[in-house]
């Protein structure tokens, strides 16, 4: 199933023998993790993806004896959605360094596997090879400085991280000169 994907369960009572016993009432529960799932067996799985072994429980009970069985449900992640990139917002001294990652993400932020990823930058904001980006001169915010994109297939998702490049520290001063003559106003 994918995130919130449905499915629904049904049961069977049976004796020692494998003859059915019709008639019986079953009630169903979930692991929280997994899912929800009602008194008839409708199953809505959860958002985060995972392999739960005791996803549902069943039981029955005939003549005051309880028997119980489980089931297992694996929850795959969506389609592609977006990107999460890390870090999501960095301060950069000038000429400085940062490695970033991206993450091809479903709609809950579960990764996607298989998708290809190509990165882009703002060009005010320096150079970047590989996911590895280096700060140039120009002291600013760039509020979409890295983007990586991922397709897979006919869908592709975008994320980007903010970049601030700070002023490298004070390196010199300039005055004007002014030149002022005698009994004129400025």
């Amino acid at each position: 199933l994918t995130p919130e994907g449905k499915q629904a369960f049904s049961a069977e009572a049976r004796d020692q023998f494998g003859n059915a016993l019709p008639g019986m009432t079953f009630s169903f529960r979930a692991d929280d993790k997994a899912g929800q799932v009602d008194a008839s067996g409708a199953f809505t799985a959860g958002k985060k993806t995972g392999s739960y072994d005791s996803a549902i429980t069943v039981e029955v009970t005939q003549d005051g004896t309880a028997k119980s069985t489980t089931a297992k449900v694996t929850v795959a992640p969506g389609p592609l959605h977006h990107v999460l990139v890390s870090p999501a917002k960095v301060d950069l001294n000038i000429d400085k360094s940062q490695d970033f990652t991206a993450t091809p993400v479903d709609d809950y932020d579960n990764p996607v596997s298989g998708a290809q990823l190509a990165w882009n930058f703002d060009n005010g904001v320096g150079t970047m090879v590989a996911g590895k980006l280096t700060t140039g001169t120009l002291a600013k915010t760039f509020d979409k400085g890295v983007t990586a994109t991922a397709t897979l297939g006919s869908l592709s998702g975008t994320g980007y991280a903010s970049v601030t490049v700070k002023p490298d520290p004070l390196d010199s001063v300039a005055v004007a000169t002014v030149e002022v003559q005698v009994g004129k106003a400025q």
